[in-house]
């Protein structure tokens, strides 16, 4: 059967790629926005490198999706260049993450079993610092387990997310190329058709 979703869609056809890509813009604009209210509310009082670091990153991610809806409006592709650079960043270092945490996961759990067969309490691991737990609590390693898990599920969602916007914006940034070079081409065949009336007359 044959596929009847245009090139030029998204979203299994449901939306044109340009507003795929405005939308994708739209939604990380105000993301970038709770981004940076969640860190300065958090860490206000806290680390001054972590709190710079979140609204250097957060002003980033704002001005790489405002220019992606500059360039969606005036039909500039190379204003789309920097939103695909930076979520091909993020997807990367998302891929790290999440290979550090199941990382984390399995060593945690290999460990746990093997102190149980052999009877030893498990409290000297070298990852207490990773996280702001009391190691003496009773609940301490399921509690730590559920959060390397809780951090692997949400950073594989974000992961997914990632690459389905760099996707949809990258679509979007061909589709305007394209039609530049289109259009290009029609005003120079135009232009060729005026210079040979022009010649005649």
């Amino acid at each position: 059967m044959a596929s009847h979703i245009a090139p030029e869609s998204c979203c299994c056809g449901l939306v044109h790629i340009m507003t795929g890509a405005l939308i994708f813009a739209v939604l990380n604009c105000i993301d970038a926005v709770a981004f940076a209210l969640v860190g300065l509310i958090v860490f206000f009082n806290g680390s001054f490198i972590v709190l710079s670091t979140i609204v250097v990153w957060a002003i980033a991610e704002l001005f790489c999706s405002c220019l992606v809806i500059y360039g969606l409006n005036t039909e500039y592709e190379y204003c789309l260049g920097p939103f695909i650079l930076k979520e091909v960043i993020k997807v990367i270092l998302r891929g790290f993450f999440i290979g550090y945490f199941i990382t984390f996961y399995i060593a945690s759990v290999i460990e746990r079993s093997r102190a149980a067969r052999f009877g030893e309490l498990v409290m000297d691991k070298q990852y207490y610092s990773y996280f702001d737990l009391d190691p003496s609590n009773e609940h301490f390693e399921s509690d730590s387990d559920s959060i390397a898990f809780s951090i692997v599920v949400s950073i594989c969602i974000s992961f997914a997310i990632g690459l389905w916007s760099t996707y949809v914006v990258a679509k979007a940034y061909n589709y305007i190329k394209r039609r530049s070079f289109a259009l290009a081409d029609v005003q120079e065949v135009l232009q060729d058709e005026v210079a040979i009336v022009e010649s005649i007359v």
